[in-house]
C-alpha cells in the first residue's frame, strides 16, 4: 500500500490540531453537562422551591384558619374575626394567586394536584367565612347545634387539604431528590469524563511526543551524525528507510551525497592507480566536484600523455644515443685493411639493433672508364640466403636513386617480386624498406639497405642515418690515414 506525501507540518498540525479538536468537543460536552445541571438547579429554586414554600403557606393558612374560631361566650372576639377576615380576603387571594402564577411551570401531575387542592381550599374558605357570620348570627340566638356541625365539616375539608398539600409537597421533594440525584450523578459522570479525559489526553500527547521524537528528533539526530561523519571525512554506514516527508528528503539526499562521494573516492583512487578509464557520478551541469575530478582526470590524461611522449622521446633518445655510442666504440676497432669485416660487422648489428631481417651494404666503386656503380660489400638475412642484386648501376632501382638523391628512402608500400623475407612464420614479403646513404658532408661512399616485416619508427630511422653517417665518417678516416 503506498504511503501517503505528508509533510512535517502537515503532520504536526494534524497531531495537535486532533488534540484541540478533542478537548474541544469535550469542554463542548462538559459544557452542555453544566448548563444542564444548572438549568435543574434554576427549575428547583425557580420551581420547585417556591411551589413549596406556596404551599407551605397554604398549609399554614389552613391550618392558621382552623384553629382560629370566634368565642362561643355571648362576648364577641372582634380580633379573632378580623383574623379569619383577613386570612380569608387579603392572605389566602394573595397565595392562591402566587400558586396560579407558578401553575404554569410546574408538570401535569403537579398541575392536577393544584387544582384539587385550590378548588378544596376555595370551598374551605368559602364555607369558613359562611361560618364565621352564622356564628355571629347565633350568638343571639343561642343556636349551635348547626354550627359545631358546619365546623366539624371544615375540620374535615381543612384535612383533606393538609392531606392533599403533604402528598404534593411529597412529589416535589421526590422531584428535587430526583434531580438532586441527578445532578449528582451527572457531577461524578462529569468528574469522571474529566479524569478519563484527561487521561487519555496526557496518553495521547505522550504517544504525540514520542511519536514527534521517533519520527522528527531521532532521525534529525541522525542526520547530524552523518553529516558530521561526513565532515570529518568518513562515510556513514546508517542509511534511512524511505520517507515521503522533509525528512526523508533530507535522508535521501544524504544517501545519494554518501554514495556520490564514495563513487568520487572510488575513482579519485583509480586515477591514482594511474587508471584513467572510469567516470564518476556527475549529479548535474552544478556539480562541482564531480565537474572538477572530470577535469583532474584530464589534465592528468594529458600530463600522463605528455609523460608517456616524453618517456617515449626520452627512450627514443637514448636509443639513438645508446646505439651511436656502441657503434662508434666498436668502429674503432678496424683499419684501413679490414673493410669487409668492418661492413659485415655494421649490417649485422643494425639488423640486430633495428630488428629488421635483411640488410646489406653497397660501396661505391669506379670501372675502368671511371663511372660510378654501386657493389654489394656485406650482406645479412635470416636464412642466410642472397636474394639482391650485387652490383647496381647509380639510377637503378631504389638503392640506385637513392645514391644518385643523396637522401634517405623509405618505403612500406613495397613492390610485388621486390625481395622475400624469411622469418618465424615463414617466407613472406617485407613490410617496410629503409634505404639510406653512407654521406658525411655531402661526400657519398655507398648506400644500406635494409628490409624487415614490421615498419620501422622514425627514431630507428634517424638512429640507421646516424650510423651511416659514422660508418661514412671512419670510411673518410681510414682513407685519409
Amino acid at each position: 500500500m503506498p504511503r501517503l506525501n505528508v509533510s512535517i507540518f502537515r503532520k504536526l498540525t494534524l497531531s495537535f490540531g486532533s488534540i484541540l479538536l478533542l478537548t474541544f468537543l469535550e469542554h463542548i460536552a462538559i459544557y452542555n453537562q453544566a448548563q444542564n445541571n444548572q438549568e435543574q438547579i434554576r427549575h428547583i429554586n425557580n420551581t420547585l422551591q417556591p411551589a413549596f414554600q406556596a404551599l407551605y403557606k397554604l398549609s399554614f393558612l389552613v391550618t392558621e384558619a382552623r384553629y382560629t374560631q370566634p368565642s362561643d361566650s355571648t362576648t364577641v372576639n372582634i380580633d379573632q374575626i378580623l383574623k379569619i377576615q383577613k386570612i380569608i380576603q387579603v392572605s389566602y387571594p394573595e397565595c392562591k394567586q402566587q400558586i396560579k402564577k407558578m401553575q404554569g411551570l410546574w408538570e401535569e401531575d403537579t398541575k392536577e394536584y393544584t387544582r384539587n387542592i385550590l378548588n378544596l381550599s376555595d370551598t374551605y374558605f368559602t364555607r369558613k367565612e359562611k361560618l364565621l357570620k352564622r356564628v355571629s348570627d347565633e350568638r343571639f340566638n343561642k343556636d349551635t347545634r348547626a354550627t359545631d356541625i358546619k365546623r366539624q365539616t371544615l375540620i374535615f375539608l381543612s384535612e383533606e387539604i393538609q392531606d392533599l398539600i403533604a402528598q404534593m409537597r411529597t412529589v416535589i421533594t421526590d422531584k428535587q431528590l430526583a434531580i438532586n440525584q441527578n445532578i449528582i450523578t451527572s457531577s461524578k459522570k462529569t468528574i469522571n469524563r474529566i479524569i478519563l479525559f484527561g487521561t487519555s489526553l496526557t496518553l495521547l500527547i505522550i504517544l504525540i511526543l514520542a511519536g514527534i521524537y521517533f519520527n522528527f528528533f531521532y532521525p534529525l539526530n541522525k542526520i547530524k551524525q552523518n553529516i558530521q561523519l561526513l565532515a570529518s571525512g568518513e562515510f556513514p554506514t546508517t542509511k534511512f528507510r524511505k520517507r515521503k516527508d522533509e525528512i526523508g528528503q533530507i535522508s535521501s539526499s544524504i544517501n545519494y551525497l554518501a554514495e556520490d562521494l564514495k563513487d568520487k573516492v572510488r575513482f579519485a583512487k583509480e586515477i591514482e592507480q594511474g587508471n584513467f578509464s572510469g567516470t564518476p557520478s556527475i549529479s548535474g551541469e552544478n556539480d562541482t566536484l564531480g565537474n572538477s575530478l572530470l577535469s583532474m582526470r584530464k589534465g592528468l590524461e594529458e600530463a600522463e600523455e605528455q609523460n608517456k611522449e616524453r618517456r617515449k622521446e626520452n627512450n627514443e633518445r637514448a636509443y639513438i644515443a645508446q646505439g651511436v655510442s656502441d657503434f662508434s666504440n666498436w668502429m674503432r676497432e678496424f683499419d684501413k685493411s679490414q673493410l669487409d669485416q668492418l661492413f659485415a660487422k655494421f649490417v649485422y648489428q643494425t639488423i640486430n639493433y633495428t630488428g629488421t631481417q635483411i640488410g646489406g651494404i653497397y660501396t661505391s666503386q669506379k670501372n675502368e672508364n671511371g663511372d660510378q656503380y654501386l657493389e654489394l660489400s656485406a650482406f645479412y638475412a635470416f636464412d642466410r640466403q642472397k636474394y639482391i642484386e650485387s652490383r647496381i648501376e647509380p639510377g637503378q632501382n631504389l638503392v640506385g636513386q637513392c645514391f644518385l638523391e643523396k637522401d634517405t628512402i623509405y618505403i612500406t608500400d613495397i613492390p610485388k617480386n621486390y625481395l622475400s623475407v624469411v622469418s618465424g612464420l615463414g617466407k613472406e614479403p617485407p613490410k617496410s624498406v629503409l634505404i639510406v646513404p653512407l654521406i658525411h658532408n655531402n661526400e657519398i661512399r655507398g648506400v644500406l639497405e635494409l628490409a624487415g616485416i614490421h615498419p620501422l619508427p622514425n627514431y630507428q630511422i634517424e638512429f640507421v642515418e646516424k650510423a651511416c653517417e659514422i660508418l661514412t665518417s671512419t670510411l673518410l678516416n681510414l682513407e685519409r690515414n
